[in-house]
């Protein structure tokens, strides 16, 4: 069975990893940030990231002290997002948002 994009996103992460490497940088996308303030989000909500990929976003939110779940459906973006930023390895989680239901 044929993969969706999205869904070979793991098999893509795997590949890079193997080699040592990341995805991304680690720069985080500055509108995330400059959408949380806009939309006056204060710390005591909790922010769903869905497609966290390898969290360089995940990480810039959540070191504000923004409640962060952060989740993606390849479990190996998610095993990388729990090594890399061991700090926060509890706000990652593996999730389909299309299939999953919780």
């Amino acid at each position: 069975m044929e993969k969706k994009y999205y869904e070979a996103y793991d098999e893509r992460y795997k590949a890079v990893h193997e080699r040592g490497l990341s995805w991304s940088s680690n720069a985080p996308t500055p509108i995330v940030l400059d959408k949380i303030l806009e939309q006056g989000i204060n710390k005591s909500a909790s922010i769903l990231e869905i497609g966290c990929g390898e969290g360089r976003d995940s990480f810039f939110v959540a070191s504000r002290g923004y409640k962060l779940y952060a989740t993606d459906i390849s479990k190996e973006a998610i095993n990388y997002c729990q090594k890399i930023y061991p700090e926060i390895k509890d706000c990652f989680a593996v999730l389909d948002c299309l299939n999953d239901r919780h």
